[in-house]
């Protein structure tokens, strides 16, 4: 809206239309700039480890040599762990079907939360700030790749693969990585497949939601691997996220000035303050 006769008088003094102009300014905050929005995992995100396909075929988890650090979960009567395998968190066969709900549920949600694509998913190295990165068809990362994820500790990265329909993620390494810059955290950051997700030989960061099976091997991963159908791990070591809490309906994030409105504000209160003076001397 143009403000451009606005004046208020008083006996002795005026507010011009510059004091209004920034009145008005204090409310209304233009709209923030589309951001990556995390999907809510529930009780899904309390596993570092996940296999939900449900009956007649059980999604299945099975580690081999390898340490999970949080809770393993599938949908079959027992984790299947073939070799020497730790697991510091709690081992639940078969989880609850409040579990495979969330998880389809959060599986839908990417989607919808995040249906604008702020750019490609990267297959060279490279910095990404936070946002949401689409690929319509699978996305293949090679060795020697390094995907830098540069932020602050509340952002979140989306990446999408597989838009069109089918794809799925692979990584190979040696020397692959995808790596948190900043203050920015890998328990913020989702990586969303239609079909499934593979990592060898690399160092890793998210929580995957994969559309068929997640499998690792000889990889680092900090984050979660929660899969339609099974997750195998070999060789490899995984960091699970805490799961995270709900925000009360009366918790609600404490509003802020943006540049412009706080150089708004500053206008007005200068103006009230040469009003002031003007009422006191004139």
């Amino acid at each position: 809206m143009s403000i451009t006769h606005a004046r208020f008088t008083t006996r002795k003094g005026i507010i011009t239309s510059v004091g209004f102009a920034a009145l008005v300014s204090l409310a209304y905050v233009g709209p923030a700039a589309a951001q990556a929005v995390a999907p809510p995992l529930g009780t899904a995100g309390g596993f570092a480890v996940l296999g939900t396909n449900e009956l007649p075929t059980t999604g299945t988890a099975t580690c081999t040599t390898s340490t999970i650090d949080g809770n393993v979960g599938s949908t079959g009567n027992s984790i299947t762990d073939t070799g020497p395998c730790t697991i510091t968190g709690d081992v639940v066969a078969p989880v609850t079907a409040a579990v495979v709900s969330d998880f389809d549920s959060a599986y839908a949600a990417v989607t919808t939360l995040n249906p604008v694509c702020t750019g490609v998913v990267p297959t060279t190295t490279t910095t990404l700030p936070p946002g949401v990165y689409c690929s319509p068809a699978g996305t293949t990362l090679g060795a020697g790749v390094t995907i830098t994820l540069d932020g602050d500790a509340d952002d979140v990265w989306v990446f999408r693969v597989g838009t069109g329909g089918l794809g799925a993620l692979t990584g190979t390494g040696p020397n692959l990585q995808v790596v948190m810059g900043g203050t920015a955290q890998a328990c913020n950051v989702y990586w969303w497949t239609a079909e499934g997700a593979t990592m060898t030989n690399a160092t890793f960061a998210g929580t995957v939601l994969a559309g068929t099976a997640a499998a690792m091997t000889g990889t680092s991963w900090e984050g979660r691997a929660l899969a339609t159908t099974d997750v195998t791990v070999t060789d490899s070591i995984i960091s699970g996220c805490a799961a995270s809490a709900p925000v009360p309906a009366s918790a609600q994030p404490i509003p802020t000035l943006g540049p412009g409105t706080l150089a708004g504000l500053i206008v007005l209160l200068a103006g009230m303050g040469l009003f002031t003076l003007r009422r006191r001397f004139v």
